[in-house]
């Protein structure tokens, strides 16, 4: 066997591979060899991957976060009515007394207002960031007294005949509602006798006539109580009418007068001079009594208008007779009661600012 040796052997070309394939067709066709590419290196691929689920990841965040954020914003709802003090329901569940102010979420919500016998409901919108007012009123409310008068008229004895603008009104003693503000003409016949007057009615305000056999006209004068509650006023034993009349009409001279109110335990005397065709005044002081005030959980007090305090309020003095007590609350409303303040105890009134 005949060998050659290695130095003479000879020297084999190198296959083309399939990159010195392409190279060829493309130098065939423009003249110059494509740049080889270029290789990413695995973590450059790594980081990039990364970079790109970082960004969906925080815009995933991002649209999910900002409804979220949204949906937990509220608004307020603002209830007012004419009068105050009526019970708010608000989707079904008590909030307080009106005027009242209730934080909620945006949307419709279903409001029922209620005073006394009557209801009134509502569907409410609620937007966020923003406080919507509704104003209630109740137009069925009685009329306000100073739109009309009232006239009292007494006799002695009693049992007169009374009519006024020529319409029979009853016996005495009677109290004639709504009258129209004007001049009336009053006729009451007592003991077989006949009486005519001519009486002027003021809006909100409360005439008095007393008749008896005693002479009239320019023998006649008028008395004007005035006291800080509803006083009977006496004379001998006998009702000639009430501090709730603007003037009486009495026999000019002298009268021993009372100014009683039993239920407070109150009773003064007077001697009042009555001139032909003029009007007395007579102002009658009421004496001071205790009253203790409190409330659960607690509220601020205001009587008759006037702001008082903070509960508990104890041995607080005031004028014997009938006041009006406003308790408020910022979460529990209004609450609205009357207090008689009396000569006879101490006067107590509590309330639960909670209940409905």
């Amino acid at each position: 066997m005949n060998t050659v040796p290695f130095s003479q052997r000879p020297t084999e070309t190198p296959r083309a591979s399939h990159r010195d394939d392409v190279r060829v067709a493309y130098d065939a066709q423009q003249g110059e060899p494509p740049p080889p590419p270029r290789r990413r290196s695995a973590a450059g691929a790594w980081l990039g991957g990364l970079a790109v689920l970082g960004i969906a990841l925080s815009a995933g965040v991002w649209n999910l976060k900002w409804p979220l954020t949204n949906q937990t914003q509220s608004g307020s709802l603002r209830l007012e009515s004419e009068p105050s003090g009526a019970v708010v329901d608000i989707d079904g569940s008590p909030r307080g007394l009106t005027p009242i102010t209730v934080e909620l979420s945006p949307g419709t919500h279903a409001v029922v207002l209620t005073h006394g016998d009557d209801t009134q409901q509502i569907s409410a919108a609620v937007t966020a960031g923003s406080t919507n007012t509704h104003h209630f009123r109740w137009t069925s409310a009685a009329p306000t007294a100073s739109a009309v008068g009232r006239l009292q008229v007494s006799s002695d004895p009693a049992g007169a005949a009374v009519t006024v603008d020529g319409e029979q009104r009853g016996v005495s003693p009677l109290t004639i509602d709504e009258l129209s503000p004007g001049e009336h003409q009053v006729i009451v016949q007592v003991l077989g006798r006949t009486h005519r007057r001519t009486v002027s009615i003021e809006a909100g305000a409360t005439a008095s006539l007393v008749f008896t056999n005693a002479p009239t006209g320019a023998e006649s004068g008028w008395l004007a109580p005035r006291a800080g509650t509803l006083l009977h006023i006496l004379e001998r034993g006998r009702l000639i009418g009430t501090t709730e009349s603007d003037r009486l009409l009495l026999p000019v001279g002298n009268h021993e007068l009372e100014f009683v109110a039993d239920t407070l335990g109150f009773r003064a005397r007077r001697t009042v001079t009555i001139s032909a065709g003029q009007t007395t005044t007579v102002a009658v002081s009421l004496p001071q009594a205790t009253v203790n005030l409190n409330a659960v959980p607690w509220a601020d007090v205001s009587i008759d208008g006037k702001e008082i305090g903070q509960t508990p309020i104890a041995n607080l003095l005031l004028p014997v007779g009938v006041h009006q007590v406003v308790f408020r609350h910022p979460q529990f409303g209004e609450k609205h009661a009357a207090v008689t303040v009396s000569l006879q105890e101490a006067a107590r009134l509590a309330v639960d600012m909670r209940a409905k």
